[in-house]
């Protein structure tokens, strides 16, 4: 019995269920440029991913301006798929990953891979500030 599951306890009428975040999904379309940013669910006022929204929505801004300036004839759209999940979490450390795919026109998308780890108040940690010894 050690391999089956727990038992699923079935809602009673007092039960309270907490609403589950959906992911959050940046998308513009143009016949200039497509694109898609997801990322994981979290409360709206997460500050992680605040700020990993803030920076998509600058990187759109600047991608908006920079496609329109195309070459005539140019292969297109433009096109950014950006995507970020949880890796981990322990105690006030949060480990995201991302993958950028992006198109603009050349013979092939790039692929750029991203890490970020932070404290859950957003803060972005240095990689010397995790081999603190007081840091557990």
């Amino acid at each position: 019995a050690k391999d089956e599951p727990p038992p699923v306890l079935p809602l009673g009428p007092d039960t309270v269920q907490l609403p589950t975040p959906a992911p959050t999904t940046l998308s513009f379309r143009s016949d200039a440029l497509v694109f898609r940013a997801e990322f994981p669910a979290a409360p709206a006022d997460d500050p992680v991913i605040r700020g990993l929204l803030t920076q998509a929505k600058a990187d759109l801004a600047d991608l908006k301006a920079t496609s329109q300036k195309a070459p005539a004839g140019a292969p297109g759209p433009w096109e950014a798929d950006v995507r970020w999940r949880y890796t981990a979490q322990a105690g006030d450390l949060v480990s995201l990953a991302g993958e950028i795919a992006t198109y603009t026109g050349g013979a092939h998308p790039n692929l750029a891979l991203e890490a970020v780890i932070s404290d859950t108040s957003g803060q972005a940690l240095a990689f010397a500030e995790m081999l603190r010894p007081d840091r557990t």
